[in-house]
């Protein structure tokens, strides 16, 4: 999750990560720090110590259920289709876009959502 995105640099990993998962902080911010610049006496060209997805995103629980149900009207194949769908079921709150860029004040907030539950009915004749 945190690494070269946005065109900054990794930042220093200086103590465990924690999860209060919470919007303004999914992960302890304070867990990481700016490194040092290299004309400020930094000895790795400004990289931080913190590796490749070393804080993990929130997970996705996501139900998608569909009903169907063809209505035969005559042997020559007539028929209403009738279709029902739900996305998001359980209208479980899916976040995303966490703000990994450690120079600006929403580092570690939750920026996203992929939305509430959606409901489809649709009919159809077939002639």
């Amino acid at each position: 999750m945190l690494g070269l995105a946005g065109g900054s640099n990794r930042p220093n990993l200086v103590s465990k990560v924690s999860y209060p998962k919470t919007t303004s902080a999914w992960f302890s911010k304070s867990s990481y720090a700016d490194p040092l610049a290299p004309w400020n006496g930094g000895t790795n060209q400004g990289f931080g110590t913190a590796g490749k997805d070393s804080g993990c995103p929130p997970g996705i629980f996501n139900w998608n259920l569909s009903l169907f149900k063809a209505i035969p009207l005559n042997e020559h194949g007539t028929r209403i289709e009738l279709r029902f769908e739900s996305f998001n079921t359980f209208n479980h709150t899916i976040f995303q876009g966490i703000d990994t860029s450690s120079h600006d004040g929403n580092f570690g907030a939750v920026t996203g959502d992929f939305g509430p539950r959606n409901l489809e009915l649709a009919g159809k004749f077939v002639f």
